[in-house]
């Protein structure tokens, strides 16, 4: 499980974004939590938690 939050990006990229990797990676669950806050998307806060198959947790360990 790997999680990021408070990430600085409009809800429709982090959209694409998820799109193209659950697209690439067949990630197994996917989970976005955007809160509905006043302001700009660039200072709202998001939490995303992806559940990764071991392809992909594979991935990020040979990432980092």
């Amino acid at each position: 499980m790997h999680q990021w939050s408070s990430l600085n990006f409009s809800p429709s990229y982090i959209i694409e974004q998820v799109m193209r990797i659950q697209k690439k990676y067949e990630i197994v669950c996917t989970n976005i939590d955007m809160p509905n806050k006043k302001g700009n998307a660039s200072h709202m806060r998001y939490d995303i938690t992806f559940k990764f198959n071991d392809t992909f947790d594979d991935y990020i360990r040979s990432a980092t």
